[in-house]
């Protein structure tokens, strides 16, 4: 590239300013400058999971969500945790079996084991916006109306239609204004 006030030497010697070369990945940088911000903001590190990982711990973990679901459903959250913590042991590669382990952890008032579970969540995948909309009650249950908006608002961006996670904002709004 060359310097300013120097002949462009990739253009025949046309002296191109910057602008008129930047102007087309304008919306690009943009995006990129707001992807790397957010993941700034949000602080929650990639986790890289492993390219196999064996098949019957993954259906350890799959019986053991079951029957952790069944268990919440019937109002047994305590024995519904535990049975999600099973299942985090055996596949600790998998978001969803995280988030569910921070809803139970969350219904126990257990917040910042709910947090820590959903953070692993969102760093085993960052697009998971059902966990970005657990950790928004999470941090609404927990005083961070700050926090709550910022995380349920990135849920909303990431499916905006999840007709829950625009009520979960609206309410986390109600309630910061009470």
């Amino acid at each position: 590239m060359a310097a300013s006030g120097q002949l462009h030497p990739e253009t025949g010697g046309a002296n191109i300013p910057h602008d008129t070369i930047l102007a087309p990945m304008k919306p690009f940088l943009v995006s990129l400058l707001a992807l790397v911000f957010v993941a700034g903001c949000v602080g929650i590190p990639r986790i890289q999971k492993p390219a196999s990982f064996p098949p019957d711990r993954v259906v350890l973990s799959y019986r053991l969500v079951a029957e952790g679901d069944a268990l919440m459903d019937e109002g047994k959250d305590h024995l519904a945790m535990l049975k999600y913590v099973e299942a985090a042991d055996a596949n600790p590669y998998h978001e969803v079996i995280f988030n569910k382990l921070a809803i139970s952890y969350s219904r126990l008032q257990m917040y910042d084991q709910a947090s820590r579970a959903v953070r692993r969540a969102i760093g085993l995948r960052p697009d998971y916006s059902y966990a970005y909309n657990t950790l928004g009650i999470v941090n609404l249950a927990r005083g961070d109306d700050k926090g709550a908006i910022r995380a349920l608002r990135k849920a909303v961006q990431l499916e905006p239609g999840v007709a829950s996670f625009r009520v979960n904002l609206g309410h986390t709004y109600m309630q910061r204004s009470e």
